[in-house]
Order: C-alpha cells, then structure tokens, then sequence
C-alpha cells in the first residue's frame, strides 16, 4: 500500500534524456535557461528545479518572486531571471537574493534604481521587448527613449534584453517569428547606437531553439521541452523528448451496480448495464477537472477505464463490467503508463478541451511529487 492517497512519480532520466537531446540542437557557448514556472511545469517547483541544477543548466526563469525565493530559500544558487516585473515592494528582497529583474515600464525601473541606490545594490536588469505578442514589453517605437531613460538611471546593470515570440511552434510557418527576430534585432541596434551593449540577448524558447537557428543568440530559455512536451506535433519529426510524469492513486472502494442505477451528484452518471464502480481518492481539489467526466479514462489493471463523475476529493469509474476480484489499494494510473497501456498527457488534455500545459499546471500542489531514477 503507498503512503499516499494519490501521488506523481518523476523520471529525472528522462528529464536529463530531454536536455541531452535539445543540447545536441543548441550551438556550444550558449546558455541554456531552464523556465520553472506553473509549479515546475506540474512536476514541483522545488524539486524540479532543484534536480535541474544537477544537469547541465545554467539559468533559470521564474514567473514571479515568490518562486524564486523559494529557491533562494533551498540554496540553489544559479542565475535566476524572473521573467515579469514584480510588485515594487518587494524590489529589495530581489535584490537582496541576487535575482535578475524583467522591466518594461519607466516606472517600475525607476523604483528598481532607486531602491538599489538606497541598499548599495547593482540591480541587474533585463529589458522585455514587445515584438508582436502585446503581452508585456517595451513597444519598438518606445525602446530608444527607454534606453535613453533607463541608461542615466543609478546603480543598474544592463544585462540582458529579450523577447518571446509568439508563433514559434508553427514549424511549417516561419514569417511570423522571423519578423520578430528582425524586430528584436533592430532594438539591438538602437542600444549599440547609444552605446548600449548587452551582455545576454535572448528571445528562443523551446520552439524556436529547436527549428530555428539564427534566433538562440547569447541564450535559449527552453520550458515545455524540458518537461517533455512538444510545441506541435510537427516537432517529433525533429526531436524525441520523453514525458516523465506518472500520476498515480489507489482503488478505494468497489461496488458492483445493476442496471439503471446512478452514480455522483444530482444522479448524473446512469449505468446502462450491471457493472463495476470503483472510487478513486481524488477529485478536482486535486486537479482533476470535472470536464474528464464522461470524456477521460484511467488505467486500472493495464485497462482503460471511463471516469463518470468527479467530486472534489473523489472519483468514480465505471469498469463497464462486473469484476468480482478486484482489491482495495489496487494501483491507479491517471497519467502515464501501465503494463502495456499509455495515457498520453496530450491526448487527455485534447479530450477536455484544454492544452497539456494548463492539464498539468492545474494539479494541486498538495499532490506529493516523487523524483525517482
């Protein structure tokens, strides 16, 4: 019987297996950043990316400032660039821990500086340029006085510019994310023009790293390919990766129904035949969506199985048979494979509607996540 009601199980061979791979597309000499956001892509921020810093990473990227104390809080002791402006408040504590800041607004740089002025810091800086995603950045036609601003500003160190493109993983599809190389570049330009020259400029991420050369300049940020997910499916003609997540739970109860019977909430699930419900200890407190009802399955012996109703800290399955001999504690698999059965990640997030991205950021953290091999 396992310890836990429900678990995730993490292969960092595989892992590793995902670095080695994208290493081999990468040029020597260019820093490779591993993205930890969104819980560590699922898999835990703390131990992923604590076993990151035993393979060949140099940086990593963060989302927000909590995370990166976290880490700080391990003693993990890598560059770690957080990738959006943070609330100005906590300007000193960054600083304090030697993290590297995205900035994008006058404002919040000048917060930056004068908060560094005050605790006789040098704040490195990254400058994010909006290059056709609109989601955060400096707009091209704004980047020359920016620099101009930021460049007079006290104690900052200009370490690096970026970007993110927004169409890499269209691989059969280029013009879209060449044009954003082309502008970033262009912004490149302007900072020399003023004597600006940043020691590490960066916009590919795992899409653009993997099918576009010219973009990798001084880093690559790679996130999703780390996990082992693919930007699209046009990628697995260039690179095998490998998903190194199991997601586990028990059987926690059985009862055989009759025909006509219901199951769940409001009589939700009607059984069409006699057959076999079995209850799972999870539910969507945990992470799965009651968009799986009637749509997702999960393994149970090696076989595919429908979940029917989902509640917050249980599940039911309908076997769609009788079965006399099934025990209490018997293993579950949710994600991954077992005996010869495979639940693709990226198939069960396209049977509810959503991306494996968000199918597996959404998992509650109160899941134990388990780094094995």
């Amino acid at each position: 019987m396992s310890l836990y009601r429900t678990w995730m199980e993490i292969n960092k061979s595989l892992i590793k297996k995902n670095i080695k791979n994208i290493k081999k597309k990468i040029s020597s000499g260019i820093l490779f950043l591993g993205v930890v956001k969104g819980n560590g892509w699922g898999y835990g921020t703390i131990p992923y990316a604590k076993y990151l810093t035993e393979t060949e990473i140099d940086w990593l990227g963060v989302t927000n400032i909590e995370d990166a104390l976290l880490l700080r809080a391990e003693k993990i002791n890598l560059p770690i660039l957080i990738l959006s402006e943070i609330p100005n408040e906590r300007i000193g504590e960054a600083l304090k821990n030697n993290l590297r800041l995205t900035v994008c607004t006058k404002i919040f740089t000048k917060q930056v500086s004068d908060r560094a002025v005050k605790l006789g810091f040098k704040a490195n800086i990254h400058i994010k340029i909006n290059t056709g995603l609109n989601r955060i950045g400096v707009s091209p036609c704004m980047v020359l006085s920016f620099l101009k601003y930021v460049s007079n500003l006290s104690n900052l160190h200009l370490e690096g510019m970026f970007s993110h493109f927004s169409c890499a993983k269209q691989i059969n599809n280029k013009e879209k994310t060449r044009q954003q190389l082309y502008i970033f570049q262009e912004q490149i330009k302007k900072a020399k023009q003023i004597g600006i020259d940043f020691n590490i400029l960066h916009i590919a991420n795992t899409a653009a790293s993997l099918s576009l050369p010219e973009t990798h300049l001084d880093m690559v940020r790679i996130g999703m390919g780390i996990a082992g997910f693919y930007p699209s499916d046009d990628f697995k003609k260039i690179i095998k990766l490998y998903f190194p997540l199991t997601w586990k739970t028990r059987v926690s109860y059985v009862r055989n129904v009759i025909r006509g019977e219901t199951v769940g909430y409001c009589d939700h699930y009607k059984c069409t035949a006699e057959t076999t419900i079995v209850t799972i200890p999870v539910g969507y407190a945990d992470g799965l969506s009651k968009k799986c009802e009637g749509k997702s399955f999960v393994l149970i012996r090696g076989e595919l199985c429908k979940i029917v109703a989902v509640c917050m800290d249980q599940t039911m399955i309908d076997l769609q048979r009788v079965c006399n001999d099934l025990k209490i504690d018997e293993e579950v698999v949710i994600l991954g494979k077992q005996l010869k059965n495979y639940i693709d990640p990226e198939v069960a997030a396209i049977q509810i509607g959503t991306s494996v991205q968000e199918l597996l950021c959404q998992i509650s953290t109160r899941i134990p996540r388990i780094f094995k091999g």
